[in-house]
């Protein structure tokens, strides 16, 4: 596979298979095609974590390389951002079609997306299996 998003971080912590690594945002992020769609690009550090069999080569304080395919990182966008619009438009559009009034509408709404965002946590650990960090030494 093809890692075409990569990141330089710092390993904080390792529990068990899982690598915390602390992500900086750096300059390159400022030619990046899509760092308004990167949830690295919104602050100066992040925390991401990566599984791996052999964490225990890591040592807390190590300079790592946290890497992503394109498609991984596409289809993380769409279920964070495209399909929660997606529905929020729709449950409007429906609702008010329906003749519900515009407080009726927009807190239906509000529910659809705050169900949305929890079916996506209880469905995190497949979710985790699906869009893959890879870590790699510096």
């Amino acid at each position: 596979m093809k890692y075409d998003i990569v990141h330089e971080g710092i390993v904080k912590e390792i529990m068990g298979n899982m690598v915390v690594v602390a992500v900086e945002q750096n300059c390159a992020c400022g030619s990046c095609r899509v760092k308004s769609l990167c949830g690295l690009g919104e602050r100066g550090e992040n925390e991401v974590a990566v599984y791996d069999r052999d964490a225990e080569r890591y040592s807390v304080g190590e300079t790592v390389v946290v890497a992503i395919g394109t498609a991984m990182g596409m289809k993380a966008v769409l279920w964070a951002y495209i399909m929660p619009f997606l529905l929020m438009l729709a449950t409007l559009l429906i609702t008010k079609e329906l003749g519900a009034t515009e407080l009726v509408s927009g807190l239906l709404t509000l529910g659809a997306v705050g169900g949305y965002y929890a079916c996506l946590w209880f469905a995190r650990h497949k979710m985790e299996r699906e869009i893959v960090f890879k870590i790699m030494k510096r």
